[in-house]
């Protein structure tokens, strides 16, 4: 059963301790999605038809999972009342939010806001983001596939990583929570050209 994840995950929020970083704040919009994070670390997507990641986002969810399944069986919705009210306080509505979480893993939790390709991308985010294995899985899929994604991937991924909030130790098996691109600022990464 889902419903695992949500706001709060990982510890208390004591604020200012020495490590913490402000996250950026704001809607990322390029490559025809719209990306903010809700609750420290829920990325919340919408994705226009136009956008090079509609066509793709099922393949990249079962990239970034490495699954064989079809990628709608990847995940369930679930309630979460802090993520939804935080989301409504961004502006949106009740009805365009849809919430799931990986069934395999349930703390990756993520937000579409306009339909089952938006909930894909976002939960291919989250887990990238969550697991250095899942980053890298995602490099290898994109490398494989549709080389052309790898530039604007990285690009989404690193505003979706800068308006997350870092404290030290409550992302999950990543030891530097990046995900599978690695330290950005510096040296190279699984999505460098």
């Amino acid at each position: 059963g889902g419903g695992g994840g949500g706001c709060g995950r990982g510890g208390g929020s004591s604020g200012g301790r020495e490590g913490d970083e402000i996250p950026e704040t704001g809607t990322y919009s390029k490559y025809g999605i719209e990306l903010t994070v809700v609750c420290g670390n829920v990325p919340v997507v919408s994705v226009e038809q136009h956008s090079i990641f509609h066509g793709n986002a099922s393949w990249l969810l079962q990239a970034v999972t490495e699954a064989e399944c079809k990628a709608d069986k990847l995940y369930d919705y679930v309630p979460d009342r802090l993520i939804r009210r935080e989301c409504q306080d961004l502006g949106f509505s009740y009805d365009e939010l849809s919430i799931a979480a990986l069934n395999d893993q349930p703390e990756i939790v993520a937000v579409g806001t306009n339909g089952k390709r938006s909930v894909m991308l976002a939960l291919c985010i989250a887990l990238a983001l969550f697991s250095e294995d899942a980053g890298e899985a995602l490099a290898r899929g994109i490398q494989e596939s549709y080389d052309d994604l790898m530039g604007p991937m990285r690009d989404v991924l690193q505003a979706c990583w800068k308006r997350y909030e870092r404290r030290g130790g409550d992302r999950g098996p990543s030891s530097s929570g990046d995900g599978g691109y690695r330290d950005h600022s510096r040296g190279r990464s699984h999505y460098d050209d």
